[in-house]
């Protein structure tokens, strides 16, 4: 029995517009790549593609991501926003603040916060729980597509030792195991409220919430040649960082905390 076949019955309830299809795959190379195969032949906003497995998950910077089959959530949903790219809001920020509430409200903690830019993570330790990778299709300066790519650790409890450190699940924080399809349906509610949000009233509507989220703030942090202490989110999404020179603000790239 396909464990998601009420996810878009559920969505509905939730008065939710994304989910109108719904894919689920046993295995597949990548969601984001099955999304981005189906919007070039005309997918609807809105649709998800989800896996069980997927033999070539990926993060930021082209990243593997491991997930054993069926314990956690790795899904992708097709967004046309078409509107210029000087337009486009902090959209990784804003998926993960919905990301977050979703995941907070399921295990009814404030223990997890964001890792600028696309983690969610424990807020002690910063062990990821979630990763996010948005994907664009840009065409004369308009965003004509995004795939907004998804995996969160749901009910895995073991982790490969050289990533043990460093990752953890809701199941493991909790205590108990999760019900993938209800969470799913929670974090798509989520997540659509919160871009629709940023589309709408812009960036600065979640500001605060993310910054109340900053796992980052007043730790040491790295970027390139770039370290000094984290002292906040800007309100174009930029990470700000205080050096021996001053203020520097971080528009992407990966972070060290040292």
């Amino acid at each position: 029995m396909n464990e998601f076949a009420a996810l878009a019955d559920r969505l509905r309830a939730r008065g939710c517009e994304w989910g109108g299809a719904v894919h689920h795959a046993i295995e597949t190379e990548s969601t984001n790549d099955d999304a981005r195969a189906a919007a070039k032949e005309g997918a609807p906003a809105g649709s998800v593609w989800i896996a069980d497995y997927q033999t070539k998950g990926r993060g930021r910077q082209g990243r593997e991501w491991h997930a054993p089959d069926s314990e956690n959530l790795l899904f992708s949903v097709l967004l046309r926003p078409g509107v210029l790219v000087k337009k486009m809001p902090p959209i990784t920020l804003a998926v993960g603040v919905g990301v977050l509430r979703a995941l907070s409200e399921a295990i009814e903690s404030n223990e997890l916060a964001i890792k600028w830019p696309n983690d969610i993570v424990m807020r002690d330790d910063l062990r990821k729980v979630a990763g996010i990778l948005v994907e664009s299709s840009v065409a004369a300066s308009i965003v004509e597509t995004l795939v907004v790519g998804i995996g969160i650790n749901v009910n895995q409890l073991d982790f490969p030792e050289s990533i043990r450190a460093r990752a953890t699940s809701i199941a493991n924080v909790a205590g108990h195991a999760f019900d993938r399809s209800a969470l799913l349906a929670s974090v798509l509610a989520h997540v659509e409220t919160c871009v629709k949000v940023a589309f709408r009233l812009g960036f600065s509507a979640l500001h605060e919430e993310i910054e109340r989220a900053d796992a980052l703030l007043g730790r040491t942090t790295a970027n390139g040649s770039i370290a000094g202490v984290a002292r906040g989110i800007s309100q174009g999404g930029a990470l700000i960082v205080e050096t021996p020179s001053g203020l520097v603000e971080i528009g992407s790239g990966e972070i060290d905390v040292r």
